[in-house]
């Protein structure tokens, strides 16, 4: 069975299931970034704060501020490493 999106179509996770989620998302993704639409709002997303780090959605607000300044001084894997452990603790 042929899977338009699978990447490794004999070794393919989903078996007879259609196509794994990894696949498809690697396609979904291809697809939006050669959408002009979505290309315009993303980059207009990066200039909105002014220092070219991209803030993902699931960042809550409260610490956009605290993500911009790791992301800036230590890269945005830091800052999502950081945020995403001060969010537990929030939780907690």
């Amino acid at each position: 069975m042929m899977k338009p999106h699978c990447q490794n179509q004999n070794a393919c996770q989903a078996k007879g299931k259609g196509h794994c989620r990894r696949c498809h998302m690697a396609a979904a993704v291809k697809a939006n970034w050669q959408d002009p639409e979505f290309r315009a709002r993303n980059a207009a997303a990066v200039k909105a704060n002014g220092t070219g780090v991209q803030i993902p959605r699931w960042v809550p607000p409260s610490l956009v501020d605290d993500y911009i300044d790791i992301a800036v001084l230590e890269g945005e894997e830091t800052a999502a490493s950081r945020v995403r452990r001060m969010k537990q603790e929030a939780a907690q």
